[in-house]
């Protein structure tokens, strides 16, 4: 289960003040692309929403080798990189230069990473967001991580709302979102007791859109942990017809992400389905700006548990002998692909 530590490192978040390599944005962008892969997905989508939904201006999320085929995308870029040094990190901070992005933001745990340099030794007005790298976490996966860059991610894309206190993060609000999540995720377990921690067909998490912010945290945590990867759809668009699969095999199961806003379809849906298969809901119960929060710490609880129930509680998953050896995975960014000047 996360710890005091976990919290503490969130609520350095609370506050109106913007990191101390942070000058606030005075206007809000007219569209942006926020970029991350493996567990920065997390935050680059967090990123995008909160300024998606509060501005209305046009931000999306993209991975790293979305933006490299989409050369002609010069939408104000965000990457979001734990150290920047990954290949595909300094690929997109390549690309970013060669697009001739008049602006653009780079959130790290490393500012003289590869990305980094990349970015500060470029002409153009790119500006390189960092806040001190926590301590390495060992666990399932390295969760102060995600929690950091999403105090980043947070913090940003609060600063560029045209009132800006209207998504500061409050203490009080972040240590009542804690607490729902650790009983949440005890539920949780006491619900995989009885169904089962393998789960013998396709675990289905319905959340409030594709992508969804709550959604993809589960899918990126409970992937790289090594427990399943869930299949993360829309809950009202699932029932146009994509639920006729499960109709068929009849194995599915099925975790639903519940909150005010979206709470009438969760209970219809839920009426329908838990009577012919295992549907766990998480009732989120956090305001909308507390709500990643508080579905974050519960994905990390269930994690923690769950790992627990398959035999390397907290632990990285075993390393496959033959695929834990594998490296080269190809670059980004092939011939002929390269913007035009």
């Amino acid at each position: 289960m996360l710890d005091q530590s976990d919290l503490d490192l969130v609520l350095s978040g609370v506050g109106d003040d913007p990191t101390p390599a942070e000058p606030r944005q005075r206007e809000p962008a007219l569209s942006s692309v926020w970029i991350g892969s493996g567990l920065a997905k997390i935050p680059a989508l967090h990123g995008a929403s909160v300024l998606q939904k509060s501005t209305g201006a046009a931000s999306r999320f993209m991975t790293s080798l979305d933006y490299a085929r989409n050369p002609l995308v010069t939408s104000l870029p965000v990457l979001v990189s734990l150290r920047g040094n990954h290949v595909d990190a300094v690929a997109v901070a390549r690309s970013i230069v060669a697009r001739q992005c008049p602006n653009g933001v780079l959130l790290t745990g490393d500012p003289n990473g590869g990305a980094g340099t990349i970015l500060r030794h470029a002409p153009a007005n790119y500006r390189v967001v960092s806040a001190p790298l926590p301590t390495w976490d060992r666990r399932f996966v390295n969760c102060k991580s995600i929690f950091m860059l999403s105090v980043l991610s947070h913090r940003l894309a609060a600063s560029c709302l045209p009132d800006p206190g209207s998504a500061w993060l409050r203490a009080d609000r972040l240590e009542a979102a804690w607490a729902g999540a650790k009983e949440c995720a005890l539920r949780f377990g006491g619900w995989l007791q009885q169904t089962g921690a393998d789960r013998p067909g396709p675990l289905i998490i319905l959340g409030d859109g594709m992508p969804s912010a709550l959604s993809l945290a589960w899918q990126a945590v409970l992937s790289e942990a090594g427990v399943v990867t869930p299949v993360c759809l829309d809950i009202k668009d699932y029932t146009h017809g994509d639920h006729a699969a499960a109709g068929r095999t009849g194995n599915a199961s099925y975790i639903v992400l519940s909150h005010s806003g979206i709470a009438d379809i969760c209970q219809r849906f839920t009426r329908h389905f838990s009577s012919l298969y295992d549907v766990f809901v998480v009732n989120l119960a956090s305001d909308p700006v507390h709500l990643f929060w508080e579905n974050l710490f519960t994905v990390c609880n269930v994690t923690s548990i769950w790992t627990g129930l398959l035999g390397y509680p907290d632990q990285r998953p075993p390393k496959h002998p033959v695929m834990s050896h594998w490296r080269d995975w190809g670059e980004l960014v092939g011939h002929g692909d390269e913007p035009q000047q």
